[in-house]
C-alpha cells in the first residue's frame, strides 16, 4: 500500500481529483510520474531542505522558492511541467528523506487538484532495449525513453503516417513535418526535448504500427547521434498461473476456490448448512450434507411435536427449537438427560437412548411445563426390567395358580365335596 498524501488545490478552487502523481526520491532528486501536465506544486518540510533548483521545474522556467518550512513552485507565464515517468521535478539541497517531506499540493495545468502518492519504487525502464533512445507505440502515440535530451529526430514510413502533432515535440515548439515517406522534427530556436521514461514524442495520424516505421535518426542536444531501438515486449516477471499478474504482486499464484481461498479445496466453507443438522456449520456456503438423529422432535411455543414417541434401543432423538427459548430436561426414566436452553431457530441437542423404558421430559423454562410443554419417549416396549407377569404386564403381579390358570384363584381345579 502506498502512503496517500492529502491534496488540496494549489492555485485554483477545484475539488475534482483528475489523476495521480507518483513521487519518489533518488538521492536529492525529487522525481515524479504523471499522465497530466503539472501547473504548480507545494510541499512542506521539517527544515531538511536548504534549496531547490533544476529539474523539469527549472527547464520550464518555474519560480521555485524554498523557505525554512515550505517549497513552492509555479509559473508566472502559465508554463506547465511535462507528463512522463520518473522525471526530476527539482533537485533539493540538504539532507532530505521521505520522512521529512509532507503536505504535498499539486495542481494540473487546468487547475485541478491532484492526488499524490509516494511510489514504492521508481517505475523501471524496460531492460529489453539497450539503445540510447527506446521507442514504443501506444495506439498512435510514439513513446520514447532516454537519458539524454533530444535535439532532433527523423524516421521513415511506408505511407502509413499522414500527420504528426502534439507530444513533447509540440510542447518544445519543434517543427514537425510529414512527407509521403519521412517524418522530420527539429527546432529553429535550439530547443530540446526532455529526457525521461515513457514520454510522448508525437502523435501520429492514421493506423500506424511498428512495421511501417523505420530508419530512425535521433540526435542529442549537442548534436551527437543516438542509437534508437524498439522496446521489445517480454515477460519481465514470473507469472506461473498466467493470469497477467507478476508473481511478486499476485495475491494468489494459482486460483481461488469457491470459498475464496487461494489454491483451496473448498473445504473451508463446505459442510452442513441446515441449522438443525447435528454437524451444522454456520460458515458453510457449500452444502455437503447434514447428519440428523434417528428421530426429530419439534419444539415451539409451549409444545413438543410429537409429544409422545416410541423408538428402539440404541436410537437417537434430536429436538429442534423453531421459535422461543426452550430446553429439554428429563423428569423420569431409567436414565436422566438434559439439553441446555437455546433461542430458536436452533438445535437444542440430541440424545441416544440405550435403555428400555419410559422417559418423561419437560421444558424447564418459566411456566412452559404448565403451559403443556411436556413429552414422553418410550424405548422398546417400555419395560426397563424386562420382567413380565403371565399376563405380559411389565413388572406385573399376575401368576399362574395351581390349576395352571394365569391370574386364577385355583378354583377351576378344586375337588367338589
Amino acid at each position: 500500500m502506498r502512503r496517500t498524501i492529502n491534496i488540496l488545490s494549489l492555485l485554483f478552487l477545484s475539488f475534482v481529483y483528475s489523476t495521480d502523481v507518483f513521487i519518489s526520491l533518488d538521492g536529492n532528486n525529487l522525481n515524479y510520474t504523471s499522465d497530466v501536465e503539472i501547473g504548480g506544486f507545494q510541499f512542506s518540510h521539517d527544515g531538511c531542505v536548504e534549496s531547490a533548483s533544476g529539474g523539469e521545474a527549472g527547464s520550464a522556467g518555474f519560480t521555485v522558492s524554498a523557505s525554512s518550512t515550505v517549497v513552492l513552485g509555479f509559473s508566472f507565464t502559465g508554463a506547465t511541467l511535462p507528463t512522463g515517468s520518473a522525471l526530476t521535478l527539482t533537485t533539493l539541497g540538504g539532507d532530505v528523506a521521505e520522512s521529512c517531506l509532507s503536505s504535498f499540493i499539486f495542481s494540473s495545468g487546468s487547475g485541478q487538484s491532484l492526488i499524490v502518492d509516494w511510489a514504492e519504487e521508481e517505475p523501471p525502464v524496460s531492460s529489453s532495449c539497450d539503445d540510447d533512445v527506446c521507442l514504443s507505440l501506444d495506439g498512435s502515440n510514439l513513446i520514447y525513453s532516454t537519458e539524454s535530451s533530444l535535439g532532433g529526430f527523423q524516421f521513415s514510413h511506408d505511407g502509413c503516417v499522414t500527420g504528426a502533432t502534439g507530444g513533447e515535440a509540440a510542447s518544445a515548439g519543434f517543427t514537425v513535418s510529414v512527407s509521403g515517406s519521412v517524418v522530420l522534427g527539429f527546432s529553429f530556436s535550439g530547443a530540446t526535448l526532455p529526457s525521461g521514461n515513457n514520454l510522448i514524442l508525437t502523435t501520429l495520424d492514421n493506423g500506424v504500427t511498428e512495421d511501417c516505421l523505420s530508419s530512425f535518426i535521433f540526435s542529442s542536444s549537442d548534436g551527437q547521434s543516438l542509437s534508437v531501438g524498439w522496446i521489445e515486449e517480454d515477460n519481465a516477471c514470473d507469472d506461473l498461473d498466467a493470469d497477467g499478474l507478476c508473481d511478486d504482486i499476485d495475491d494468489c499464484i494459482g486460483s481461488y476456490d469457491d470459498c475464496g481461498v487461494c489454491n483451496g479445496d473448498n473445504s473451508s466453507c463446505s459442510g452442513c448448512s441446515n441449522i438443525f443438522g447435528l454437524n451444522y456449520n454456520p460458515l458453510a456456503t457449500i452444502d455437503t450434507g447434514c447428519d440428523f438423529a434417528d428421530h426429530q422432535v419439534e419444539a415451539g411455543m409451549f409444545y413438543y411435536e410429537p409429544s409422545s414417541l416410541q423408538i428402539e434401543p440404541g436410537e437417537s432423538v434430536q429436538w429442534n427449537n423453531v421459535s422461543g427459548f426452550h430446553d429439554v430436561v428429563s423428569v423420569s426414566g431409567p436414565e436422566s438427560f438434559s439439553l441446555g436452553a437455546v433461542s430458536g431457530p436452533a438445535l437444542i441437542g440430541s440424545h441416544v437412548f440405550n435403555t428400555v423404558g419410559v422417559y418423561e421430559y419437560i421444558c424447564s423454562i418459566g411456566n412452559h411445563e404448565a403451559q403443556g410443554m411436556v413429552g414422553t419417549i418410550t424405548v422398546g416396549d417400555g419395560c426397563t426390567s424386562g420382567i413380565y407377569d403371565c399376563l405380559g404386564v411389565c413388572d406385573g403381579d399376575a401368576v399362574i395358580d395351581d390349576c395352571g390358570v394365569c391370574a386364577g384363584d385355583g378354583s377351576s381345579c378344586a375337588t367338589q365335596t
